[in-house]
């Protein structure tokens, strides 16, 4: 496994956390990551919407300075409130 790959599962949780996952669906839109499905069994199995936006490029590399996870109705449809998960990056530094 390379290094970028073991900083990437640490920073998400590591890989204990991604053997969880269920499933998952993604949509990309001009190359970039619009939105994210997946359920998993820390949210007792539940289906959530990821969202990634406001796009900032760092030494070439496009990183999502937001996030946000919503639930999901039976349609799979975007609940809007509550919001599950915000993620806001203010600053992003690459060696």
């Amino acid at each position: 496994m390379s290094e970028l790959l073991k900083s990437a599962l640490a920073a998400h949780g590591g890989l204990d956390r991604w053997d969880k996952l269920r499933s998952i669906r993604a949509t990309l839109s001009d190359g970039l990551l619009r939105r994210l499905e997946y359920s998993v069994d820390v949210l007792g199995g539940a289906k959530a919407l990821n969202y990634p936006s406001d796009y900032r490029d760092f030494n070439g590399i496009l990183l999502p300075m937001k996030r946000r996870v919503y639930p999901v109705d039976v349609r799979r449809q975007k609940v809007a409130e509550p919001v599950l998960v915000a993620i806001d990056l203010f600053e992003v530094t690459i060696q």
